[in-house]
This record gives structure tokens, sequence and C-alpha cells, in this order.
């Protein structure tokens, strides 16, 4: 069995990128997957620990780029 520390240490798989980009795309749709908000309080925990106590909000800031991306996508006339 794999220790928590190992898994905290290691690095994602292409399977774990995955389901990541998915969480986030489900995210920028308006509806916040419960894995999401268990990773956002994962960043609040490890954020408030270590040198980086903003962490979580990149999370909803990177959640807004992409709902903005995808409203420009959907847009009769896109920005490029």
């Amino acid at each position: 069995m794999v220790g928590l520390a190992t898994c905290l240490l290691s690095q994602p798989t292409r399977q774990d990128r995955a389901e990541f980009e998915a969480a986030l795309r489900d995210a920028a749709s308006g509806h916040l997957p419960v894995r999401m908000w268990l990773f956002y309080e994962f960043l609040v925990h490890h954020g408030e620990l270590g040198d980086s106590p903003r962490l979580d909000k990149d999370l909803f800031f990177y959640c807004e780029v992409l709902k903005f991306k995808v409203s420009v996508s959907n847009a009769k006339y896109p920005i490029d």
C-alpha cells in the first residue's frame, strides 16, 4: 500500500491530469465537483502551512479564466 506522503510527493499520471482537466471543465460550466472541493480544502490547508497562503484563490481564478474562454469560444464573434 502506498503511503500518503508518497502520494503527495509523486508526479501526477496522465489519468490524474485527465481527471483534473475534466473537473476543471465541469467547474467552468458552473458545477464544482466534490473532488474539486476536496482539492480546494487541500490547497487551503497546505497553503496556510507553506509559503503560499493564497493558493486556493489561484484555483478559483483559473476556473474563472476557463469560464471566460468557454464564453468567448461560444460567442458569435470570438476574440482571438
